[in-house]
């Protein structure tokens, strides 16, 4: 008999999703390990250097170039903005932060530099804004991928391209589709930050390490994204058997909180100081680990694939990252009510899609349907939306909006 939503997150998970929020590794990459994604220029050591391109110089481009030079993601790292100044800028600012230490090399750049980059990172366009609606926001971006895009295919075609530009899931497949490239080298950042935040808010309310935590925050990122309920273990177990073993009661409210709390935390950002910056930029710095270490992390981003039977649309989902690219994974869910209130998730993106009226370059359709994802021929199973009726009972019951 199927799980109910309402208690899923109480039932034995049918599978161990252990998906990284971060990755905390000492060690610096290293670049004589032969990081070829691209065709870069050679190393003294023969092997392909690692050239990160951001595109858009922003709070969260500036922030983003900040974390990638502490965490030493790259040889050369390039700031483009259509405001040269404002990414000259903050390259004089990233390049005095390097000076204590070895880091990359730091500079103001334009597109002619992504012919050779390893990784192209979008973070162009506006954040969320208090009262800005989603139509609103994606009238804005949307014309910023529009350019942004079609020149990625055009001058970085063996790259792999983040889009952290929001709405991000349905920018996403937009970028994917003008720049030609295929779908696993175009990668969303989804709800990556959002299973991060869920994994610490679970781990605080338990006292135990996040890393400790499996948890998984999936769907379209913002107000109807969702977790994995019948997949969060704490210590490799379910919630009830973590609670009997340690001698805790099960609180289903205060689980239910945790979650709540995580889906404000952008919103209470942008009330606060206007934007999100540091926790997208650690967020997006960890993609870009997950994908140079080439360890297939399982990462929650937005992925182009076929979710329950809609080809060729983007969500996010447990995805393998490696240096070849996003592969969304199978089988993480077999619970009714998450795969109901997916479905609906899944819709609403095609029909935000189509109502785009885009018509895309006849080069692009030949990519779509990612190989990886036909590799897998399975059924990605992901969820959403809070539009199950007892997914939207188990979040209101007890939880102070």
């Amino acid at each position: 008999m199927p799980v109910s939503a309402s208690n899923a997150i109480l039932a034995c998970p049918r599978l161990m999703l252990n998906v990284r929020s971060n990755i905390s590794v000492n060690k610096a990459i290293s670049f004589s390990s032969c990081v070829t994604l691209a065709a870069g220029p050679s190393s003294p050591s023969g092997c392909a250097s690692v050239k990160i391109v951001i595109v858009g110089a922003g709070h969260v481009g500036a922030a983003t170039g900040f974390a990638l030079m502490l965490k030493k993601l790259a040889d050369e790292i390039v700031l483009i903005d259509v405001e040269e100044s404002r990414a000259e800028g903050e390259v004089l600012d990233l390049s005095i932060a390097s000076l204590n230490g070895n880091h990359p090399d730091v500079y103001a750049g334009s597109y002619e530099d992504c012919q050779d980059a390893s990784i192209v990172i979008v973070t162009a366009g506006q954040a969320p804004a208090q009262g800005q609606t989603d139509q609103d926001l994606l009238a804005h971006n949307l014309k910023v991928i529009k350019d942004v895009a079609p020149k990625l295919g055009r001058l970085a075609p063996r790259a792999l391209v983040i889009v952290a530009t929001h709405p991000n899931e349905v920018l996403t497949y937009v970028a994917a589709r003008l720049s030609g490239l295929p779908d696993h080298r175009v990668i969303g950042y989804g709800t990556s930050m959002d299973t991060a935040r869920f994994k610490y808010e679970l781990a605080k309310h338990y006292g135990v390490d996040s890393r400790d935590v499996n948890a998984a925050v999936v769907g379209q990122h913002g107000i109807t994204e969702m977790p994995l309920w019948s997949s969060i273990t704490i210590d490799g177990l379910p919630i009830r058997s973590y609670c009997n073993q340690v001698g805790m009661e099960v609180e289903d409210d205060e689980v239910y909180a945790c979650f709540w709390r995580t889906r404000k935390a952008n919103f209470n950002i942008i009330d606060h100081k206007g934007h999100p910056s540091f926790g997208m930029a650690a967020g997006i710095a960890a993609i870009v680990e997950a994908i140079l270490r080439d360890e297939h992390t399982l990462v929650t981003v937005a992925a182009i694939g076929t979710y329950f039977g809609i080809k060729d649309v983007a969500l996010s989902v447990p995805t393998r990252l490696s240096r070849a690219g996003a592969i969304p994974m199978p089988g993480w869910s077999d619970d009714w009510a998450e795969e109901d209130a997916i479905r609906d998730t899944v819709e609403e993106i095609r029909q935000q899609i189509a109502s785009l009226n885009i018509a895309f370059p006849e080069v692009a359709k030949a990519h779509k349907t990612s190989n990886a994802s036909e590799t897998l021929k399975a059924k990605v199973a992901p969820m959403n939306g809070f539009s199950g009726n007892n997914l939207r009972a188990g979040l209101q019951h007890g939880v102070d909006a």
